[in-house]
């Protein structure tokens, strides 16, 4: 009964593996019969969208494709190389899933989900853990991931998910290995010190920074702030009487938790105060959760502070495109719901009218 059915889909998979051998050197993302049928069969099936399907949707990938052909040309020399903005999303989904250039081959070798996401068929061939770790040298060496950061900058302004209303400041250690040059001793540990800049409404990071360990959190305070925040919130080790005059007279309101002094305790005024800008200040905590329980960002990968900068930058572009993505889906609903009660206030009255 089922034997013409067996016969009919291996003279399927002969046929797409006759076509695709003269399809895989072209280019990538040639789609065979293969594509079609597991399409078909996704179709069927209706499952939930997954994450990498969502984010492929919301994200203008273009912009970071002409970034990436301006400064990573094509050698004169060997095969064709591989498509940049596929080498571009492999590095992200290291961030993502937390995973070595030698799994990342392994898992888009193996997952059709990530071949989806890359614009791969079944057929082509997946750039291997040599040329991605080529990649991202060249990425460090040139500068390119700082270019892609801001470039990401960009298109969060252009859509305009960045309010401004309050900058959030706070740092978190993450650990490195002794044998790091650049890694110093701080009084968390041995390694560094991850220092962000983060939007207060929409909680995505503006700016981020690297140091040693033992660089205390504000010392890079003036390295991350833009001059255009309407308020500055941080913890105590933030505070500075002077920064607070200097703060109260540009306009700027002071969010910073007030800290005890020798024979000065805190009144119960600044102690209930701090309890209430701490609701505010909580807010940075979010993307160093984010980014070190689902992105397991707790230790150093490389060793050496200008590596460690671009994995921390990485971190931080692959946890502002997962919040984009739920800020744009956030913004869909309400302006649906919007016009929904549009739609049934207009109903009403028109009915009454007819009335």
């Amino acid at each position: 009964m089922y034997r013409p059915i067996i016969l009919a889909v291996k003279w399927l998979q002969i046929q797409a593996l006759q076509e695709d051998r003269e399809l895989r050197y072209k280019g990538f993302g040639q789609r065979s019969v293969l594509d079609d049928l597991l399409d078909k069969g996704k179709e069927q099936k209706k499952p939930k969208k997954i994450f990498l399907e969502e984010i492929d949707a919301y994200v203008d990938w273009g912009i970071y494709r002409r970034l990436l052909e301006r400064s990573y040309k094509q050698s004169t020399y060997g095969p064709p190389r591989y498509d940049v903005l596929v080498l571009f999303k492999m590095v992200l989904l290291e961030q993502w899933y937390d995973l070595s250039d030698a799994e990342v081959e392994e898992y888009v070798s193996d997952r059709l989900s990530f071949r989806r996401f890359l614009g791969l068929s079944v057929m082509d061939d997946v750039p291997d853990e040599t040329t991605i770790c080529l990649f991202r040298k060249h990425l460090i060496v040139s500068g390119l991931y700082d270019w892609l950061f801001e470039t990401m900058q960009t298109e969060l302004k252009n859509r305009h998910l960045f309010v401004k209303k309050g900058a959030l400041l706070d740092a978190t250690f993450i650990q490195a290995p002794r044998k790091d040059p650049d890694a110093r001793d701080g009084h968390k540990g041995h390694g560094y010190s991850m220092h962000t800049h983060v939007d207060a409404e929409s909680e995505l990071v503006r700016e981020v920074e690297i140091t040693s360990a033992e660089v205390h959190d504000s010392q890079e305070e003036e390295n991350l702030l833009f001059g255009d925040e309407q308020s500055i919130w941080a913890d105590k080790g933030y505070f500075n009487d002077q920064k607070k005059r200097e703060m109260r007279q540009a306009g700027i309101y002071c969010g910073v938790l007030d800290k005890a002094k020798r024979n000065h305790p805190l009144s119960t005024k600044q102690k209930k105060r701090n309890v209430q800008k701490s609701r505010v200040r909580s807010g940075v905590e979010h993307p160093y959760a984010q980014m070190k329980h689902h992105q397991n960002y707790r230790r150093t990968r490389y060793r050496g502070l200008e590596k460690n900068r671009y994995h921390a930058t990485l971190q931080v572009m692959a946890y502002n495109l997962r919040r984009m993505m739920f800020l744009l889906k956030k913004q869909a609903k309400q302006v649906l719901a919007q016009m929904a009660k549009v739609i049934e206030t207009e109903t009403r009255v028109y009915c009454a009218q007819m009335a």
